[in-house]
């Protein structure tokens, strides 16, 4: 399905220039054992993401140890490689942050990558790659694939779902519930606030739900049980050695309530995983927490009278 121009990249009202919200191809992977992902997954998973963007379609790079954006090229490539596989002396850097865009407002290529010493903090670490919603949304199965394959995870979602402005939060949460409302097929992630959540339930569920091991474990969920089914519509079920990967049908979908399209495929798959779903998440900003909605945002395809 083409994508709809009905929904695309919003600004601020007063600086149209600035976009605090943007639709886009989401992975959002929840991390567990991070000395294991700062020592190598994360630095290779930037390579795997790297290889998939086209040359030019990231311009600007940041961490959280300078102070303002800088040009990404040849020469800073190097010192991005340094900065997100920097480790010495066995220390993670707690609450490091290493963040690629195309667009420092709400980026359609992005990559963030966020590194958490679990002994100080009972969160987990994250990365949250982006692609423009008129890609192949096949390069979000390859990386949640690689990343399952290699190195530990609680948990990773997937599909469309809505790039916001960090800096302009209030602003771009209220946007993104609006689409929401429209649109039960696309997904919204605030890492930050989730990865207090993850080592125990999931953030949601999505296109793409990989159920980790950990994860798994903690919640009493067979995975082998669940990977046999039976599915129906459409409902691929792939077992790998960080955990299983449940994909909602061939590819995406908005799910447009104003066409009266529901998403069975994704309902099935929330209904599967129903009781791992994190209880009392922390409230999304904008309308979600205006609403006090995030609860029943999460279980919007198993009680669509509460979202709607």
């Amino acid at each position: 399905m083409p994508w709809p121009l009905t929904i695309g990249p919003v600004g601020l009202s007063a600086a149209p220039q600035v976009t605090v919200a943007r639709p886009v191809l989401g992975l959002t992977l929840y991390l567990a054992e991070p000395v294991v992902w700062a020592s190598e997954g994360a630095a290779a998973l930037l390579k795997a993401f790297l290889h998939r963007v086209p040359v030019g379609g990231l311009r600007w790079y940041t961490t959280s140890r300078i102070a303002d954006w800088h040009r990404v090229d040849a020469q800073s490539l190097p010192e991005i490689n340094r900065a997100v596989s920097y480790w010495t002396l066995g220390r993670l850097r707690h609450l490091f942050q290493l963040r690629l865009a195309d667009d420092t407002g709400a980026p359609a290529y992005g990559f963030t990558y966020r590194e958490v010493n679990e002994k100080l903090s009972p969160r987990a670490g994250y990365i949250d790659v982006s692609f423009p919603p008129d890609q192949n949304p096949q390069l979000l199965v390859e990386l949640a694939v690689e990343a399952a394959q290699k190195w530990p995870l609680f948990c990773a979602i997937g599909g469309y779902a809505a790039a916001w402005n960090f800096f302009e939060k209030p602003s771009a949460f209220w946007q993104v519930y609006e689409w929401c409302r429209r649109y039960l097929g696309l997904d919204v992630q605030d890492p930050d606030a989730m990865a207090w959540h993850v080592s125990s339930g999931l953030p949601g569920t999505s296109w793409l739900n990989l159920i980790g091991n950990l994860l798994a474990d903690r919640a009493r969920l067979d995975l082998r049980k669940l990977a046999a089914g039976p599915w129906k519509n459409g409902i691929e079920a792939t077992s790998l050695p960080g955990g299983l990967l449940l994909r909602a049908g061939p590819a995406p979908t908005l799910a447009d309530v104003n066409q009266l399209d529901f998403p069975w495929a994704y309902a099935e798959v929330a209904r599967a995983l129903a009781g791992c779903l994190v209880k009392e998440p922390t409230e999304l900003w904008g309308g979600f927490y205006d609403k006090r909605a995030t609860a029943k945002w999460m279980r919007r395809f198993l009680e669509p009278e509460g979202w709607q």
